[in-house]
């Protein structure tokens, strides 16, 4: 009997703890969850709910390097072209909540761009053909306290 009670007392203070680590001022509750959800919203090409998981101080790091290209990434209209021009897929082989806000994904991105080769180009000639890459990557990523990215670290 006392050892259910001290196991008892025991989850009790962990269900507080965790309950407190959960609720305190800028901490996410769950950011891989948050982050998973926004990946999922990029391969389903739905341009709204892509948007709605970046922040709008988003920066995206290669090897410590800013990546400018990522600029507007919080708003739709930026994943609508990319949409336009590119298809996603996302294999996870790892992921983990290591700190606070913050998640590492490893994982392999499928990208699959449009074919234009039926199209000439004045002054270029024939479009570029329909490629597909297969890009393994592992991101650092950070969310605020709305659970939005901030940022990308790979």
């Amino acid at each position: 009997m006392h050892k259910a009670f001290c196991l008892c007392v025991l989850a009790a203070a962990f269900w507080e703890a965790a309950h407190a680590f959960s609720t305190r001022p800028g901490v996410c509750v769950d950011p891989l969850g948050a982050i998973l959800a926004t990946m999922d919203c990029i391969e389903k090409e739905d341009a709204v709910c892509a948007a709605s998981g970046y922040s709008q101080e988003f920066v995206e790091l290669h090897n410590g390097v800013l990546n400018p290209s990522t600029a507007g990434i919080h708003e739709p209209q930026w994943w609508s072209f990319a949409f336009n021009v590119v298809d996603f897929g996302l294999v996870y082989n790892h992921q983990s909540h290591f700190d606070t806000n913050r998640v590492s994904l490893r994982y392999i991105k499928g990208v699959t761009s449009l074919d234009l080769s039926n199209y000439t180009i004045p002054d270029l000639g024939e479009g570029p053909k329909q490629v597909e890459i297969s890009q393994h990557q592992h991101a650092l990523v950070t969310v605020n306290a709305d659970c939005e990215m901030i940022e990308w670290d790979q």
